[in-house]
Order: structure tokens, then sequence, then C-alpha cells
């Protein structure tokens, strides 16, 4: 029931454009892993990271800060 139920609300999901923040992380993941020259370009726009209460990102906040950080994390 529950998998029928994920497979639903990804169609509608999809057809509406709803995301939560948890999505457009993985996209941008993937968009960065897929396309390093969009992720470069993106690196040379930023200049520093702030990340206030480090300790409460997840591992999916962790990796994509990994791939846009350049030894500019505070």
């Amino acid at each position: 029931m529950v998998k029928d139920y994920l497979l639903e609300f990804k169609v509608v999901q999809s057809k509406e454009s709803l995301y939560s923040y948890e999505d457009i992380m993985y996209y941008a993941i993937e968009l960065f892993q897929d396309f390093p020259d969009v992720k470069s370009k993106f690196k040379e726009k930023i200049h520093e990271i702030l990340i206030d209460e480090y300790q409460d990102t997840n591992d999916l906040q962790d990796k994509l800060i990994s791939l846009i950080a350049d030894d500019n994390v505070f």
C-alpha cells in the first residue's frame, strides 16, 4: 500500500512541480556531479559559505556543501 502511494505521489509531484527542499538538494547534487562545468561556474561565484548550527546538517546537505566548497566554509 505504501509503495503504491509513493509511486502515485511521485507522479503527482512531477506533474504539479511540487518539490521539497530535500528533492531540490538531491537534484542539485545530481546536476553538479553530472555536469562538472556547471559546478565549476557555480563555485566561481561563491566566495564564502556560512553554516550556522553545522552539527544539525544531514548527510545530503553535507554532500551538497562538499561539492561547492573550496576551502571557504565557515
